[in-house]
């Protein structure tokens, strides 16, 4: 999937729903930078989602997740 992924950003990099699956996939192997940083792209890319602003507050209420920006 991770690949697939990779594949749809080559083509479109600011994908919201690419960007927030590939933090999901990241978060669930427990490879939190990695996470944190396709949500970071999606926060720039998309600062209004309200789609992303949900999943932001999931993604740092997890277990093990960095602590959420101020």
């Amino acid at each position: 999937a991770i690949v697939a992924y990779e594949r749809v950003l080559e083509m479109d990099p600011d994908h919201e729903g690419t960007l927030l699956n590939l933090a999901g996939i990241y978060a669930s192997l427990g490879r939190w930078g990695s996470a944190e940083s396709f949500l970071k792209h999606a926060t720039k890319a998309h600062p209004q989602s309200s789609l992303l602003h949900g999943f932001s507050a999931e993604f740092y209420a997890l277990p093990g997740a960095p602590q959420a920006p101020s």
